[in-house]
């Protein structure tokens, strides 16, 4: 091929790319129905309180927003009224015994379940609530009556141990790098505890329902949606047991663990335009 046709390919490849935007310098949108949406989530603060109880039978109440279990927001194609006694994501067919599938585009969580690295935290910590490890000694002593105690029943009250501890049982050298301690997701505005959040690269059509639900704990301080014979499994001699993690299928069947307690959107925000914020009460406590 001589250097003219060489030339003259390269030149009428080059028109043809920038034709299309693909030349140096452009950008190739694919124009995916992809959206990321920004909302803030907000809990009235007299629904947070809830009942605990030992073994012994002895009840009392906490209103403490360190209680707040984890957040499921999910994106769906709309919400129906029929099938719990609150508004729940429409279901695809039901073939069968059994619920039907809710198919969200997409989702997110405020909070996740998280290993408090003993294993008297195993499905009882929850990311974004505690920021330091006094926080955590704190409420388990003094709110939920349940000290943290090392595999031998001593409790533990001393800061540095407990992140020594987390530090040899995560093989890690900073509290940046655990789950466990970091900012907290809810500060209280007026009559409400709120947090932002954010759903990224969630499936798009105009006029979706954003929904969600809080799963709070039950009497001995334990979470539905957590599952505590799964997840990473700790092994250090004598000490060995699963770390917990999240159920599957919670935003594709929620109504399967929502319980007594739990907080749910009652009205689910409609979106029409993915640029603009919305926020998402947490206002109906199921009963």
């Amino acid at each position: 091929m001589s250097s003219e046709t060489s030339t003259a390919l390269w030149l009428s490849t080059a028109v043809a790319l920038a034709a299309a935007g693909l030349g140096p310098g452009c950008t190739y949108h694919e124009e995916l129905p992809n959206a990321d949406l920004t909302g803030t989530v907000r809990i009235p603060k007299d629904l947070i309180e809830i009942e605990l109880a030992d073994t012994t039978g002895k009840r009392w109440t906490v209103n403490d927003p360190r209680a707040i279990g984890p957040i499921y927001i999910g994106v769906y194609a709309g919400i129906d009224d029929s099938l719990y006694p609150y508004p729940h994501p429409e279901w695809g067919p039901v073939l069968g015994d059994g619920n039907g599938d809710a198919y969200p585009y997409g989702g997110t969580t405020v909070g996740r379940m998280t290993w408090g690295c003993y294993a008297a935290t195993v499905c009882r910590t929850v990311t974004g609530r505690y920021d330091t490890y006094d926080d955590v000694l704190q409420f388990f002593r003094d709110e939920l009556r349940r000290p943290i105690v090392d595999d031998d029943g001593r409790e533990i009250t001393s800061a540095t141990e407990f992140q020594e501890k987390c530090f040899e049982a995560e093989y890690v050298t900073s509290d940046a790098e655990l789950d466990l301690i970091g900012p907290k997701d809810f500060t209280l505005n007026g009559d409400y505890y709120e947090a932002p959040f954010e759903i990224l690269h969630t499936q798009w059509t105009e006029g979706v329902s954003v929904w969600g639900f809080v799963d709070m704990p039950d009497p001995s301080f334990t979470f539905a949606t957590c599952d505590g014979t799964d997840g990473d499994y700790y092994y250090n001699y004598d000490e060995q047991y699963y770390k917990g993690t999240n159920a599957d299928e919670i935003l594709n069947d929620p109504g399967y663990f929502i319980g007594a307690g739990d907080l749910v959107s009652w009205d689910a925000p409609v979106i029409t335009d993915p640029d603009q914020p919305f926020t998402l009460e947490l206002g109906y406590k199921y009963e």
